[in-house]
């Protein structure tokens, strides 16, 4: 089984697609955690405009 070389092939392009889901999902996550930060800031600056 290890000894195909189209088993080595496969593994490689799932360990490149999952690393790149995994880098996908983390440029995700910190887009989220800068728009919340974001959200919040403005959310600051509206109440105390309203003040």
């Amino acid at each position: 089984m290890f000894d195909n070389p189209g088993f080595w092939l496969l593994f490689a392009a799932y360990t490149i697609l999952w690393l790149v889901i995994g880098g996908y999902v983390f440029t995700l996550n910190r887009r989220q955690r800068d728009l919340e930060r974001e959200v919040e800031s403005l959310s600051q600056q509206l109440r105390r405009s309203t003040e």
